[in-house]
């Protein structure tokens, strides 16, 4: 099984243009979806019956009888893309320079996706730190990665 998987993982992203703009989605059977931005360096191993990710972020862990399957994305965010700087208001995480309909993702330090947002149409996405538990977080923008913690 992981010869197998890691022999399709590799053979699809052969095919992937910019990994600047893709991301590993690896599907759980228990429900759960990691999801792994190749420009983050992740290094994929096994283990015994476990498949190890490690990246510039965190190591995860993930159960070979777990894996449901995988996709690989790919998110076009122009060639000139703006760095997204944002700003820090009550609580708040807020950027104004989101392309409507992209994605901006908030992962757990471990990996996993806690939320997800869409930029709207004046290009804005709010976090609402207050509504998370206290942890440390990445906030993965197209243009941008800030890692912030809610105390």
């Amino acid at each position: 099984m992981r010869q197998n998987l890691l022999l399709l993982i590799l053979m699809h992203l052969c095919y992937s243009v910019d990994a600047s703009e893709t991301n590993l989605v690896i599907k759980q059977k228990s429900g759960g979806e990691t999801i792994l931005e190749l420009s983050s360096n992740p290094v994929i191993t096994f283990e015994n019956d476990i498949m190890l990710v490690n990246n510039d972020f965190t190591s995860i862990y993930i159960p070979l009888d777990d894996i449901d399957g995988y996709t690989v994305t790919e998110e076009t965010t122009g060639i000139n893309a703006v760095e997204n700087t944002p700003k820090y208001e009550d609580g708040h995480i807020i950027f104004d320079r989101i392309k409507n309909g992209q994605t901006v993702f908030v992962y757990t330090i471990d990996g996993k996706i806690v939320s997800r947002y869409k930029g709207d149409n004046n290009g804005r996405v709010d976090i609402d730190m207050n509504t998370l538990p206290k942890d440390i977080y990445i906030i993965s923008t197209p243009g941008t990665k800030i890692k912030t913690t809610n105390k």
